[in-house]
């Protein structure tokens, strides 16, 4: 870093060339010609703290030697009082008690005397004249023994120690003589240091001591002070800061000595000019100021808040300072001295701040820094407290952490409920409400807009993605034509019951954005209606434009210990929403110090390196630690438990009811995560602990998982779908009937006729029976008993072969046909192939009725007689099959279904059956002779001949005298 020099807060004597002081220095050139001005002996120069009078007056006189200047400073928090100095040294307390009401507020170390202000003057006069212009002065000057002292002091004790020596009497005499000259020279030069009622001495370096008892000091001593500005050589006395004590009494016994001065003529051409450096306000009567002063030169400040922002910007135009904070910081810095020393510091903090660390966020920092030292600064009533993180800008981070921690354990508070009553649920989520709803009114679902709803919802997985699909439902082979959104938006009961179930989901999801959101949660969120800032506009302005952060202690304190405990301790600082929880910290104990019960309470403190220690070294701590883990939305528990895996069953004691996401902790005692649900209930997560268990499952572990009604209904349906083929359940009654249904729907039962029988029995043949039946190949280690196959008559879409392979097996009696018109022709069929059906009319009826594509055989003499003798009308592949088998039944039910064949068809059996020996095909084609044919007069040659008069083959028939029948023709 470029090395800067810091900025001098003296008065600036080097403004020669500064166009300001130009027009200054005219006035003052003007005031102080006595030519031309020989009145003007009381100069006021006024202007607010920092204006810049100083500069002014000290440039201007820099090489002037005839100037005398008197100074004070005051440095109370309250105004100093002026008051009287009483001889008989009444106490001040009584003294105040008998004031007013407001002098009583006064503390006594806040007062001072004239006389004391009045021997403060003279005694900074006394330092700037040499001693040697006023030796008749009676204000004597404390000062070390001259040499010429120190010498005849020496000289006396010699002469005193001689006379015990063992010396003649002539020497003696001698010594005698000079012991007493000596010892008459130093009393004489004693006794003229002292003046015994008024003036104190002592041998310490040079210092002039004036401890009058009386206020009328000017009174008493006129000649005498006359005297040391006469004798001084000087012309001009500057006063400065004189108005810190807001006494013009002060100020009138400085301008009656003025007047003695100006009145004296002991040098014609001397006058005294007396220059205050005063503030506008001291005189509050608008009259009192112009008639105590010959001449006011105002100044106008050098810096104002309207100028204060150009300052700082010119100041800090090397550093890399926001534009905006200079803005916020020119409205509440009005004085150049103030505003230096801001400089100064920060150039002092940011150099040692570089030899301490490189920061990822210099610049940030930078504007921090400054933001700080300019507030303890403007409020330098709070500069220790600001470095010990106390005070008012401590109370503020701290109420402010503290509202944020509450909001969070409320939050979390909150959450925690919530999950515990939804674990105490049976259903947990919309697939497990869907699937069970679907289960009891056989709903189901299409993917196409007004197919049939043929595809059961049958597991949760399905389930799952019916809702994301927003698939059609409808009733169990109805037509879907409504979505599934729309289904639960319509159905009141649906939703009514579905409601209490997914709004745990919802709430607890808002609560964990709530969490987020707390604790991404800046400073600069600080509520700005607290009484802190209500005298502090400065503070809030610097915290909300988040130029101080809730990092400030690091930044002010220069923190120089190892840098990852101070990013440690920094995340704690300011919440840090993404923090490193694998960060290296050393020193831990130390660490561990420092930290209070609450900073355990934020996410940023998770760390694997803290926890590992605090396991091993405060239990206690660790299990706030891992509370606060247990409470955030990172993957903190799981980090540390893949580093230490021999922290599971600590943790898992300490927070039975935590959840770990699978996709981050290594496979560690899965079999208790699964068992115990800790994991978080996602696709993803059961989806990776069904992988690692499927292959080293056992059938008894399985059993026991699926069976347990507290491990997740995903979990189970996922196992039970994904477990390796060996894992087979040979009993149904093993089985807890809440999984069944899966069990079955992914053939993980041993498909015996018995665990058919079972499920029947139990819970009567539906879909999923069904489809089991019709995905495996039945083990008859008992016949199906009839009731199992009775109920597969109703509905079911079982595989042809299957069907056939169940009825093949059937015992019983002859089944009605109106009882399997439900069926599909196909299953039909098989029982017609099977005789499992009785042989009737209506088993004719019914094969008429549904076209069924009968085989030849079936029309056998029997069914033919039926046929016959009920005079059931074929037509079509059925009357074909019925006659392509030749008996005594064919003619019949050729004459009686002969309106339901075309010509050809009735031509080819004539010519087959050669019916009546062939005369009617003789007739039909014609053949010579054939008009004089004739035909016994029997019902089948009858309906033949009016068949062929209505097909205008003949033109009629009659009956001749043989009884006969003749047809005629045109």
């Amino acid at each position: 870093m470029k090395h800067k020099k810091l900025l001098s807060l003296s008065p600036n004597l080097n403004l020669e060339n500064d166009s300001h002081y130009k027009v200054y220095k005219e006035y003052l050139d003007d005031a102080l010609n006595y030519e031309q001005n020989n009145h003007i002996y009381n100069l006021a120069i006024t202007g607010k703290y920092g204006s810049g009078k100083s500069s002014i007056i000290d440039t201007y006189f820099k090489n002037d030697s005839h100037v005398l200047k008197v100074s004070f400073s005051t440095f109370e928090k309250t105004p100093t009082t002026v008051v009287l100095q009483q001889e008989d040294n009444i106490n001040v307390g009584k003294e105040l008690k008998a004031g007013t009401e407001k002098s009583t507020q006064v503390n006594s170390k806040d007062l001072i005397s004239k006389g004391t202000i009045f021997a403060n003057i003279i005694n900074q006069i006394i330092y700037q004249v040499e001693l040697k212009n006023i030796p008749l002065t009676k204000f004597k000057i404390k000062k070390p023994l001259s040499w010429f002292s120190k010498s005849i002091l020496i000289l006396e004790i010699f002469c005193l120690s001689s006379l015990f020596l063992p010396i003649d009497d002539t020497t003696k005499i001698i010594a005698l003589t000079m012991s007493i000259m000596v010892g008459i020279l130093i009393i004489w030069n004693f006794l003229s240091k002292v003046e015994f009622q008024n003036w104190k001495f002592s041998f310490k370096p040079v210092e002039a001591e004036i401890n009058m008892k009386r206020d009328d000091l000017f009174e008493r001593y006129t000649d005498e002070i006359v005297y040391l500005f006469e004798q001084s050589n000087k012309s001009i006395l500057i006063i400065e800061d004189l108005d810190r004590f807001e006494d013009l009494s002060v100020f009138e016994k400085l301008r009656e000595l003025n007047t003695k001065l100006n009145s004296k003529h002991s040098k014609k051409d001397q006058k005294w000019t007396f220059i205050y450096l005063i503030k506008d306000e001291l005189f509050i009567n608008q009259t009192d100021r112009v008639k105590f002063f010959d001449q006011i030169i105002p100044v106008i400040p050098f810096i104002t808040t309207n100028n204060s922002f150009d300052k700082m910007r010119e100041i800090f135009k090397e550093d890399d300072i926001d534009v905006r904070l200079l803005r916020i910081l020119s409205q509440f810095i009005d004085d150049f001295r103030l505003l230096l020393n801001i400089h100064n510091e920060f150039e002092v903090y940011t150099k040692v701040a570089s030899l301490a660390q490189n920061s990822e966020n210099e610049k940030g920092e930078h504007n921090e820094l400054l933001a700080l030292i300019a507030y303890k600064n403007i409020f330098p009533n709070q500069f220790d407290e600001i470095q010990n993180g106390e005070g008012t800008l401590g109370d503020v981070a701290k109420k402010y952490k503290s509202n944020i921690q509450a909001q969070i354990d409320d939050a979390n508070n909150r959450l925690k409920s919530l999950q515990e009553k939804r674990n105490s649920t049976y259903l947990k989520s919309e697939a497990e409400y869907l699937y069970i709803w679907a289960s009891n009114t056989k709903l189901s679902y299409s993917n196409q807009y007004g197919g049939q709803a043929t595809q059961s919802i049958s597991s949760l997985t399905i389930a799952q993605s019916v809702i994301q699909n927003d698939s059609y439902v409808a009733k169990h082979y109805a037509v879907s034509n409504q979505k599934y959104s729309q289904f639960k938006s319509d159905n009141h009961e649906y939703s009514e019951n579905l409601l209490p179930i997914v709004a745990y989901d919802s709430e607890i999801q808002k609560i964990r954005d709530e969490i987020e959101r707390l604790n991404r949660f800046q400073f600069f969120n600080v509520d700005g209606s607290w009484d802190y800032f209500k005298d502090n506009e400065l503070l809030y302005a610097l915290i909300i434009n988040r130029y101080i952060t809730l990092d400030y202690l690091n930044i002010i304190n220069h923190y120089y210990g190892d840098s990852s405990t101070q990013i440690f301790m920094r995340n704690i600082y300011i919440y840090k929403p993404d923090f490193d929880i694998n960060l290296k910290l050393n020193d831990i104990s130390g660490l561990v110090e420092q930290l209070q019960d609450s900073d355990y309470q934020q996410s940023q403190i998770l760390n694997i390196d803290l926890a590992c220690w605090l396991f091993d070294n405060n239990m206690d701590k660790f299990k706030l630690l891992l509370n606060t883990a247990y409470n955030s939305e990172t993957f903190f528990v799981e980090t540390l438990i893949n580093f230490r895996p021999d922290l599971y069953k600590n943790v898992t004691t300490i927070i039975p009811s935590i959840r770990f996401d699978l996709s981050v902790l290594k496979p560690i005692e899965m079999l208790d995560i699964a068992k115990n649900n800790r994991y978080l209930e996602s696709q993803s997560n059961i989806k990776l602990i069904v992988v690692y268990l499927k292959d080293i499952i056992s059938n008894e572990q399985f059993i026991n998982f699926v069976n347990d009604e507290n491990i997740y209904s995903t979990f189970k349906e996922m196992l039970i779908q994904d477990v390796n083929d060996s894992i087979v359940i040979e009993k149904i009654s093993d089985v807890n009937h809440n999984v069944l249904s899966s069990v079955l729907i992914h053939n993980r039962l041993s498909p015996t006729a018995s665990n058919i029988n079972y499920y029947v029995q139990e819970f009567s043949y539906d879909e999923v029976i069904e489809r089991f039946i019709d995905a495996n190949r039945i083990i008859l280690d008992k016949p199906l008993s009839n009731d199992t196959l009775l109920s597969t008559i109703s509905g079911n879409s079982l595989s042809k072969g299957t069907f056939y392979n169940l009825w093949k097996t059937y015992k019983g009696q002859q089944l009605k046909s109106d009882i399997v018109s439900e069926l599909s022709n196909a299953h039909i069929l098989v029982l017609i192939e099977l005789h499992i059906l009785t042989t009737d009319s209506d088993l004719l009826s019914l094969v008429k009725d549904k076209d069924l594509n009968v085989r030849p055989d079936f029309f056998t003499n029997e069914i033919k007689r039926i046929i016959v003798d009920n005079n059931i009308s074929l037509s079509g592949e059925l009357l074909s099959k019925a006659l392509s088998l030749e008996d005594d039944f064919n003619d019949k039910i050729f004459v009686n279904n002969i309106s339901n064949l075309s010509k050809t068809e009735v031509v080819d059996y004539l010519v087959k059956s050669n019916l009546s020996n062939g005369r009617f095909r003789r007739v039909m084609q014609k053949i010579d002779g054939y008009q004089d044919i004739v035909f016994e007069n029997e019902e089948i040659n009858s309906k033949i001949l009016s068949w062929m008069t209505n097909e205008e083959i003949i033109n009629n028939v009659t009956v001749n005298d043989q009884d006969k029948l003749k047809p005629t023709f045109d």
